[in-house]
């Protein structure tokens, strides 16, 4: 990923994921793993980004210098345990927080430095059951929204279902 200074024009910054499925057989196809990046977000200062990856994990990088400062993960599971998108990260307008979405329906929210999973929902209606029309992936995390005063957080799914938490 490369970040750019839309005023100036220069590269600010250039970041390269990681994951410790690379080069394994441990992806969808029968070439090695490879990394991609699935969802971006830049934090309001434009300093950080928080990568969304195939490996199930989302990377939270220094911009300036592309180094990764904290992998956020589902904490029922192991990081990077397998191949699996994370389509939707956002950060909160205020900057004081960070949410990634996953598959299952799941959402987690950590502070602003990732260090701290402050907590981890999960939809009510995952346990509803999943019909062909909606789709191959039905419970991913398609995208992500912190609302204005970083109070509620929307989650939207692939099968077209949404909430709204309120973080409070």
């Amino acid at each position: 990923a490369q970040v750019w200074d839309t005023i100036s024009g220069q590269r600010i910054g250039e970041i390269r994921p990681d994951s410790p499925l690379a080069g394994s057989s441990r992806g969808p196809t029968a070439r090695p793993f490879e990394v991609f990046i699935e969802a971006a977000s830049l934090s309001p200062d434009g300093t950080r980004a928080l990568l969304g990856l195939n490996d199930g994990t989302a990377g939270l990088f220094d911009v300036a210098s592309g180094e990764r400062l904290a992998t956020l993960h589902d904490p029922n599971y192991p990081p990077a345990r397998g191949w699996e998108l994370v389509r939707a990260v956002a950060y909160a307008p205020d900057g004081t927080l960070v949410a990634v979405g996953f598959h299952g329906r799941a959402v987690g929210v950590w502070d602003r430095s990732g260090s701290r999973c402050i907590m981890f929902l999960r939809d009510p209606l995952l346990a509803r059951p999943i019909t062909l029309n909606d789709g191959p992936r039905p419970a991913l995390v398609s995208t992500i929204a912190f609302s204005t005063d970083s109070r509620s957080l929307f989650a939207g799914y692939a099968d077209g279902i949404v909430t709204i938490w309120e973080l409070a």
